[in-house]
């Protein structure tokens, strides 16, 4: 089974991201105790990324091993990760998206493992600029910018590899005004 980085981004998205927070996996639906979280995380996973995740909590090798007859492998353009037999089917039919996302800073989408590698979530020029405070703008699973609110104005900084997504922006935006029960007025700037 093959598939691309946009897919996997795509269903890691929609089960973090897009669902409900009562639809979310929990450790426990992955055979876990509950603190371990290693399987807790919806994309392809290596076994490096695993120990890394929740060392000393059965991560390891031995864990995958215990899993084993759950886990199946998925080529992810050219790297061997892993995905539990449960959850094939749903990632193989996954298509990818261009969604948008206002996310804060320190969020776990791009300071877990696995984050590094250029093609998944960070582009390597951009990853001094979005891994210490700054609140995050991903798109379709990669992070494209940052943003800032100060008073009625949310400022986006958009990395200039991609045109932003207007709308897609001004409805996050309109969310975010919509929690913070705020007025807010998009202004966007690309570096």
């Amino acid at each position: 089974m093959s598939i691309a980085w946009r897919q996997a981004l795509a269903w890691r998205m929609q089960r973090q991201l897009l669902e409900p927070v009562g639809r979310r996996p929990s450790a426990k639906s992955y055979g876990g105790s509950g603190r371990s979280r290693a399987w807790t995380r919806p994309r392809p996973s290596s076994p490096s990324e695993c120990d890394a995740l929740a060392p000393n909590q059965g991560n390891s090798p031995a864990r995958l091993r215990s899993l084993r007859g759950r886990l199946v492998a998925v080529d992810v353009e050219g790297a061997e990760l892993y995905v539990l037999s449960e959850d094939v089917d749903e990632l193989m039919s996954t298509q990818p998206m261009d969604a948008v996302r206002l996310l804060p800073g320190h969020d776990r989408w791009v300071m877990g493992p696995g984050t590094r590698d250029e093609h998944v979530v960070v582009p390597p020029a951009r990853r001094t600029a979005v891994t210490g405070k700054a609140n995050l703008v991903v798109e379709g699973g990669v992070v494209r910018g940052t943003w800032s609110a100060k008073g009625d104005e949310l400022t986006v900084t958009w990395f200039g590899e991609l045109p932003p997504p207007g709308q897609a922006l001004a409805q996050e935006v309109a969310k975010l005004a919509a929690i913070l029960d705020r007025p807010l007025r998009a202004a966007i700037s690309t570096a």
